[in-house]
């Protein structure tokens, strides 16, 4: 894949875990978000993204159902509510996103990144 002239992926797979974190880190500009834009279906790659040996790309409705049910990430760009608590804020998003995860699970969520306590501390 190409971006502004500039070969970002080439002959790339990858092949992440069916449930947990992953963590992509790396130094500025290296793709880390056009990765993520392919991940989630945002940007159209030249190959094949796929699920459960399923071509995300097939149809429509694939990549609509792929994008609600099965996978989500947060955007470097604050698309925070201020003024709103950070528990707000996670439950508009899991709604958004047809998760609607519990009280319980964004508690285990928050302390799996040690944000233990800010549940109720605004953004």
């Amino acid at each position: 894949m190409k971006f502004d002239n500039k070969t970002i992926f080439d002959n790339y797979n990858l092949v992440l875990p069916n449930n947990g974190f992953v963590l992509i880190r790396g130094k500025s500009g290296i793709g880390k978000t056009t990765l993520l834009n392919i991940i989630s279906g945002g940007f159209k790659a030249n190959g094949k993204i796929s699920y459960n040996e399923v071509n995300i790309y097939d149809n429509d409705n694939t990549l609509e159902e792929y994008r609600k049910s099965k996978v989500s990430y947060i955007n470097q760009k604050n698309d925070l509510f201020d003024g709103l608590s950070v528990f707000d804020n996670l439950s508009i998003a899991s709604e958004i996103n047809g998760k609607n995860f519990s009280k319980d699970e964004i508690i285990l969520y928050l302390n799996d990144f040690g944000l233990n306590g800010k549940i109720n501390q605004n953004v």
